[in-house]
């Protein structure tokens, strides 16, 4: 349908890389193109006789393509949609004009992305039915004149192309801020726990239990502001603390920084509401009502609003000493797209890049350069990630399969930035099994939790304290060693990373499970209901290892010598348990 649309106009003007089937473009020519590293480069610009908006048309043969993925996420729409029913709006604030392509040993048949992530850009693609091919369109609007697409060459893993092109779309954009050492700290959020009813002793008091069982960082969330309270927001907008819950914010900051935690404090910098003071004054600026969340929006497009929203944030960390904001509902600005242009700045995308810019300024001016900037899906590509140095995964309360998802998307495409979980939260009456499940959730991000600490039981802290260590000692490993993600069709039911010869692999369907041939130590955590693990060797052949298990609560199972000398590995690893290998002489 794509094509048949698009075939009257469609100008093949550049026959493009020799694995595409059809290089197209509508209202536009190619003027260059070139290479960088292993990606191959295409620099479009409209024709200036076009007043509309312009079109360029990739399609390569299905050949043995299973899925395709992008930003927004791997459970959200079929595998492989047909050409009339994928779509996904793109802008600053949501997603990322992207995609890959794969088979099902997992290589690339089609990888790109473009470096327009400002404008909003509309994509469309699926299996073209009649001509047993995958096609992709990227419409591009009339005031991005000119954009570079790059494409990543057919047959390397997946994930790879999907990190180069994130890396590529990153360096256009320059430099990101810097991951201080607080945004890569385990984190007690207040949310799960304890939703907009929080006080400061409260908070002071699960600090206390958080530090012992291994977290470092507190993120305070809604609820500390003044009329934060009724789950939405009708009371928003002063963003001065309740004095009735935190009645010396500062001095509240100090006792968590004194018992060894930094503070994070979230914030909904562009949310009005009726009830707050601002409103009399601010509303002039926030012409469009959310009725979902009962306030009205503040519209980043006007200066007044980002220079208020920039003075804001800025007080709040400097006057309160904190570590860090976390910066909720950014994507609201997107209420505004396509409305008459208030001031000179006309596009959404222009406008948040343009406020979250002078953020960043501003903090580094007020001495303040490593503040945590935590952004959350969806405003999590690689074009806004620049402005922040923590993501994370979209909300998703004790659902531990969509927060390793998430996490496995963000972690491919996000680089630079400390990826997070998703705020962990079970039954407290569950099973230690099931609250370990939770927890290997977020093992490939920075955990955070949301329990209310002194209530949990005995065994309860146990798995939380037995999983933090864990996580703690293999930290490196997990956030900056090569993360290699499999199968997103199967909602990635395993999941590894590699330094230094150290591997990690979470284990989250009963699969059988490839590991690398040679190994200093390996961890292996088993995350189904299944009792064991079967393992292959990437090289099949016999070497001694020396094998450590521990359950969930991490008390001692087994401790073994073993011979692998099979193309298969059974182990005896419990559901919830970790098994830890080493090599060991015959």
């Amino acid at each position: 349908m794509i094509l048949e649309e698009l075939a009257a106009h469609l100008d093949v003007t550049y026959p493009g890389p020799a694995w595409l089937s059809t290089f197209g473009v509508v209202h536009a020519e190619v003027v260059d193109a070139g290479t960088d590293g292993d990606l191959d480069l295409l620099h479009l610009k409209r024709t200036p006789t076009s007043d509309d908006g312009w079109s360029v048309v990739l399609e390569v043969p299905l050949g043995d393509a299973i899925a395709y993925w992008n930003p927004r996420g791997s459970g959200e729409r079929p595998q492989l949609p047909a050409d009339w029913s994928g779509s996904d709006a793109t802008s600053f604030v949501s997603s990322a004009p992207m995609g890959c392509l794969y088979d099902a040993a997992g290589g690339t048949l089609l990888a790109f992305a473009a470096d327009e992530v400002v404008h909003e850009v509309n994509l469309r693609f699926g299996v073209w039915e009649e001509g047993r091919s995958f096609v992709v369109r990227i419409d591009l609007p009339s005031g991005s004149d000119e954009v570079t697409l790059a494409l990543a060459r057919p047959g390397r893993p997946f994930h790879e192309s999907v990190a180069q092109l994130s890396g590529w779309v990153r360096s256009r954009r320059g430099s990101s801020l810097a991951v201080p050492a607080a945004a890569v700290e385990p984190v007690f959020s207040t949310w799960y726990a304890f939703g907009q009813d929080l006080a400061a002793e409260a908070v002071e008091q699960e600090a206390l239990e958080a530090v012992a069982l291994g977290c470092r960082s507190v993120f305070v969330d809604d609820g500390w502001q003044e009329l934060g309270d009724g789950r939405l927001y009708a009371g928003v907008g002063d963003w001065v603390p309740d004095e009735r819950k935190f009645p010396d914010l500062a001095g509240h900051v100090g006792t968590l920084h004194d018992a060894g935690m930094s503070v994070v404090l979230w914030i909904a910098p562009l949310l009005l509401g009726a009830r707050s003071r601002a409103h009399a004054r601010l509303a002039d600026l926030a012409p469009a009502f959310a009725e979902r969340l009962q306030c009205r929006v503040l519209d980043p497009r006007l200066r007044a609003v980002r220079e208020h929203v920039v003075d804001t944030c800025v007080h709040l960390v400097t006057h309160y000493r904190l570590d860090g904001l976390k910066i909720d509902f950014i994507d609201e600005a997107m209420t505004y797209a396509g409305t008459p242009a208030p001031e000179d700045v006309g596009d959404v995308g222009v406008a948040v890049d343009l406020l979250l810019t002078a953020l960043s300024e501003r903090l580094a001016a007020a001495g303040r350069p490593e503040t945590v900037i935590e952004f959350r899906q969806p405003y999590a590509g690689p074009g806004i990630a620049v402005h922040s140095n923590a993501i994370r995964a979209a909300d998703c309360p004790a659902d531990a399969i969509a927060n390793r998802c998430s996490i496995a998307d963000l972690r491919m495409s996000e680089g630079a930035a400390a990826v997070h979980s998703d705020m962990m939260m079970w039954d407290p009456q569950a099973s230690t099994r099931s609250v370990a499940r939770q927890l290997y959730g977020g093992f490939f991000a920075v955990p955070q939790l949301s329990m209310r600490l002194a209530d949990l039981s005995v065994d309860h802290r146990a798995v939380v304290r037995a999983f933090l260590s864990r996580w703690r000692s293999v930290r490196d490993v997990v956030l900056h060693g090569r993360f290699v993600p499999g199968a997103p069709e199967a909602r990635f039911p395993v999941l590894r990373a590699e330094l230094d010869g150290r591997v990690v692999v979470g284990v989250y369907q009963d699969v059988v499970v490839p590991v690398p041939a040679r190994f200093t130590e390996l961890t292996l955590f088993n995350a189904t209901a299944a009792p064991g693990l079967v393992l292959r060797p990437e090289d099949g052949g016999s070497r001694f290892v020396r094998v450590r298990v521990v359950d969930e609560r991490g008390h001692l199972l087994a401790e073994r010598r073993e011979q692998w000398d099979t193309a298969l590995v059974a182990l005896d690893v419990p559901s919830s348990a970790i098994v830890q290998v080493t090599p060991s002489r015959s």
